[in-house]
C-alpha cells in the first residue's frame, strides 16, 4: 500500500512536470508556427567548428561551445531539430546563407550589410574587441596606435566591416579564421589582430602561443545573436520567442561553463560601482565646495554691503551735522558784519571805534569767505580733486579775533567777556 502511494506521488509529480514543460513549449510556439515547422523539416543551421569558445570541435571530436548550448535549448523549447552544416570559412557560410543553402546562423553580429538578407534575434552575448600583439610591441595600446600597421582580421567578420567604415586608413589583412590571424601576428606576418576577447584568450591558452599578449581595447562591442534568412519571417518569430525564453540564470550557467570569467552586466561589476562612487563623490565634493565658496562670497559681500551701508549712513549723519555746523559758522560772521555795520551808524562813534568796527567787519567778511572756501574744498576733497594738507596757523590771532568779534555782542547784553590767557609769541 505504501509503495503504491509513493508511486502515485511520483506519477503526479511527473505529470505536473510534463504539464509545465508542455505549457512552456506552447507559450513559445503556437499551433500555426508548429504547422509551419512541420512543413519545413529540413531547416539548416550553419556552424563554425573553429570559433571557440562559442562553437568548436573538442578533443573528443564533438561540436561544443556557448552557442551550441544555446542552440540545444532552443531546439528543445520549440521541439525541433535543425540539420547542421559545418563550415570553417565564415565568408563562405555567409555566401551560402545568401544563396539559401543555409537558413540559420548562430553566433553572429548584426551589421548594416547583413540586415539586407538576415533577420536577427535579441543578442545572447556581448563581448568587447581587443588588440592582440607580440609582447615586443607593447607600445600599441589603442586603435590610434595602429596607423601604418598591418592588422589581421577574420574575413567578413563584423569587426572588419566596422573598421573599414570607421577607420578607412587602416591596413586590414583578412584571414580565414581566428587561429590563422593569431599565428600571423605570432610569426610577424601582421602587427596586430583585432578580435573578441574570449576567442583570443581561449586560443592563446589552448594553443600555447606564448609570445602574444592583449595590449588594448577598441570601442566596439560584439553583440552575438542568432539570425535567419530574411524571407523566413515565421522562423524569425519562433527563434526570437525561444531566445527571449532563456532566463538570466540559464545564460549565466552557460557563460560560467565556457568562459574563464563570468559575463555580467557592466552595472553589476565592482569596477563600475567603484568608478560610479568615485564620480559621485567627486561631484558631491565639488557641489559642497561650490556651495561653501558661494556662501563665503555671499557672507563677504553681505559684510561689504553692511559696511557700505554704515558708511553711507555715517556720511549722511556727518553731512547733516556739517550743514548744521556750517549754518552756525556762516551765521556768526554774518551777524558780525551786520551787527558792526549797525554800530557804525551810531552818531557819537569815535574814529578809533569806527576803525575797530571796520576792521572787525573786514575780518568777519574774510572769515565768511574762508568758510565758503572750506565748503568748496570739502566738496573737492570728497570728489578726490584735492588732497588734504597740513599748515601752520597763529592760535593767538584766532583767539583775539574771536574775543574782539564777540565782545561788543556780549556787552550789549549787559555781560562782560574776558581774555585771560594768551600763548607766548613763540608758541602761538
Amino acid at each position: 500500500m505504501r509503495i503504491y502511494q509513493n508511486f502515485s506521488r511520483y506519477y503526479l509529480f511527473l505529470i505536473v512536470l510534463i504539464t509545465v514543460f508542455s505549457c512552456n513549449r506552447s507559450n513559445i510556439v503556437n499551433t500555426k508556427e508548429k504547422e509551419w515547422l512541420k512543413k519545413h523539416p529540413d531547416l539548416v543551421v550553419g556552424i563554425s567548428p573553429n570559433a571557440p569558445p562559442y562553437e568548436f570541435v573538442d578533443e573528443n571530436g564533438e561540436i561544443n561551445g556557448i552557442f551550441i548550448d544555446f542552440l540545444s535549448i532552443i531546439e528543445d523549447r520549440i521541439d525541433y531539430k535543425f540539420k547542421r552544416v559545418y563550415q570553417s570559412d565564415f565568408s563562405k557560410m555567409l555566401e551560402d546563407t545568401r544563396n539559401g543553402d543555409i537558413d540559420v546562423l548562430i553566433e553572429i553580429q548584426k551589421t548594416e550589410e547583413r540586415e539586407k538578407y538576415l533577420n536577427f534575434t535579441p543578442f545572447l552575448l556581448s563581448h568587447s574587441h581587443i588588440i592582440v600583439v607580440k609582447k615586443s610591441h607593447q607600445k600599441i595600446n589603442s586603435i590610434e596606435d595602429l596607423t601604418n600597421k598591418s592588422i589581421a582580421v577574420v574575413n567578413k567578420y563584423a569587426v572588419q566591416e566596422y573598421l573599414s567604415h570607421n577607420y578607412p586608413h587602416l591596413q586590414l589583412v583578412p584571414f580565414i579564421d581566428d587561429i590563422s590571424c593569431l599565428r600571423a601576428v605570432s610569426l610577424g606576418q601582421a602587427d596586430a589582430f583585432i578580435c573578441q576577447q574570449a576567442v583570443a584568450t581561449f586560443y592563446i591558452d589552448s594553443e600555447g602561443i606564448s609570445n602574444l599578449s592583449i595590449s588594448g581595447e577598441i570601442n566596439y562591442e560584439n553583440e552575438l545573436a542568432i539570425a535567419c534568412r530574411k524571407e523566413l519571417d515565421t522562423l524569425h518569430i519562433i527563434l526570437t520567442n525561444a531566445v527571449n525564453s532563456i532566463s538570466k540564470n540559464e545564460k549565466q550557467k552557460i557563460y560560467s561553463k565556457w568562459l574563464s570569467y563570468a559575463i555580467v552586466p557592466f552595472y553589476y561589476t565592482s569596477k563600475f560601482w567603484i568608478i560610479f562612487t568615485i564620480i559621485f563623490l567627486s561631484i558631491l565634493a565639488f557641489v559642497i565646495m561650490f556651495i561653501a565658496i558661494l556662501q563665503k562670497r555671499v557672507k563677504i559681500k553681505t559684510k561689504e554691503l553692511e559696511i557700505a551701508k554704515n558708511r553711507a549712513e555715517e556720511s549722511d549723519r556727518l553731512k547733516s551735522a556739517f550743514l548744521a555746523n556750517m549754518s552756525h559758522e556762516i551765521r556768526t560772521p554774518m551777524n558780525g558784519i551786520l551787527g558792526f555795520a549797525e554800530l557804525l551808524k551810531e552818531p557819537g562813534l569815535t574814529g578809533d571805534d569806527q576803525h575797530l568796527y571796520i576792521k572787525i567787519i573786514e575780518k568777519s567778511g574774510i572769515r565768511m569767505l574762508n568758510i565758503i572756501n572750506d565748503i568748496v574744498d570739502i566738496a573737492r576733497i570728497e570728489s578726490g580733486q584735492v588732497e588734504v594738507g597740513l599748515m601752520q596757523t597763529n592760535v593767538n590771532e584766532l583767539i583775539e579775533f574771536v574775543y574782539t568779534f564777540f565782545k561788543p555782542e556780549v556787552e550789549r547784553k549787559g555781560m562782560n567777556l574776558y581774555l585771560n590767557s594768551i600763548l607766548p609769541p613763540g608758541n602761538s
